[in-house]
């Protein structure tokens, strides 16, 4: 080796340069590997009981996936949907009962031309609040009540092999 190369240190740099000098705040690259060295020990220290505390059991496992699964959420939003649809339909067979109120400002003028007691005029003030009632009662539907109730309540059943289908998938999703 000839003699004016540089002797070099641990930072690939000639002696008296930047890596060797101290610098406030900083580590050289030398006192590095002994730091490394301590996290690497603390952290390896128990590696064993580290991954006992981890392990979940399958049911475990199975269980925090449901929880964390929108797939599942959404089966269930929808199986709810279908059980409320099917519990509506239970009211088909009943009385519909609307009620309509309405607030009427005006004045209404005019004439009635050509009566047998000549032209009369009228003045008709329409001002004040109307309301009506009204019900419905279905005599005989044809058996659309019934057949809506059975469609939904099928509903129910396909939401609910949705919902089946979808945990399958988690599982198989959890197992690989």
């Amino acid at each position: 080796m000839p003699k004016h190369r540089l002797q070099r240190y641990g930072c690939g740099r000639a002696r008296g340069t930047s890596c060797d000098r101290a610098r406030p705040g900083r580590i050289g690259a030398s006192a590095g590997l002994p730091v490394l060295m301590v996290v690497l020990a603390l952290g390896l220290e128990r590696p064993a009981a580290a991954l006992e505390a981890e392990a979940l059991s399958y049911e475990e496992a199975r269980a925090v996936l449901f929880d964390v699964s929108d797939t599942r959420k959404a089966s269930e939003a929808a199986v709810s949907r279908s059980e409320d649809e099917s519990r509506a339909a239970r009211t088909l067979a009943l009385p519909g009962v609307f009620a309509n109120t309405t607030e009427i400002f005006g004045e209404k003028t005019g004439t009635i031309a050509n009566t047998p007691l000549g032209n009369i005029n009228f003045s008709d003030n329409l001002r004040g609040a109307r309301a009506s009632v009204n019900a419905t009662w279905s005599i005989y539907s044809g058996g659309r009540i019934t057949a809506t109730e059975h469609a939904l309540a099928a509903g129910v059943d396909a939401a609910q092999a949705e919902m089946r289908h979808t945990e399958e998938d988690l599982d198989v999703l959890s197992l690989q």
